[in-house]
């Protein structure tokens, strides 16, 4: 089942502005923040018209919400933003807790599933 979750990782990665994004789904760029944000539920026209486009392969966080966490030791302060690239999945951070660096896409645990 898609969510909204899904919808902004997708757009994030593709890198669009919500605008661009709502556009090619042939919603509003409102509706699109509502699903991004959780507010509302994606219909199954939207979901066959995202499926149209995207196909059926999701982009999956694995956190258990939408912020940053270290995939390491799962802690989540105290975080240091280390860069801020145009490309969001690819800001680094640097986890005080354990040492490690990683970037939002690898805290998210971003992959593809069949």
């Amino acid at each position: 089942m898609l969510d909204g979750l899904e919808i902004k990782t997708r757009r994030v990665f593709l890198k669009m502005k919500q605008d661009e994004f709502a556009q090619k789904l042939g919603i509003s760029r409102q509706y699109l923040s509502r699903l991004e944000s959780g507010r509302e539920r994606v219909s199954e026209n939207l979901e066959a018209k995202y499926n149209e486009l995207f196909g059926t392969k999701r982009l999956v966080s694995i956190t258990t919400g939408r912020g940053v966490e270290c995939p390491r030791c799962h802690g989540t302060s105290p975080l240091e933003k280390l860069s801020e690239p145009k490309d969001e999945l690819n800001t680094v951070y640097h986890c005080a807790d354990c040492g490690n660096y990683f970037t939002i896409g690898e805290s998210w645990g971003l992959h593809y599933r069949p």
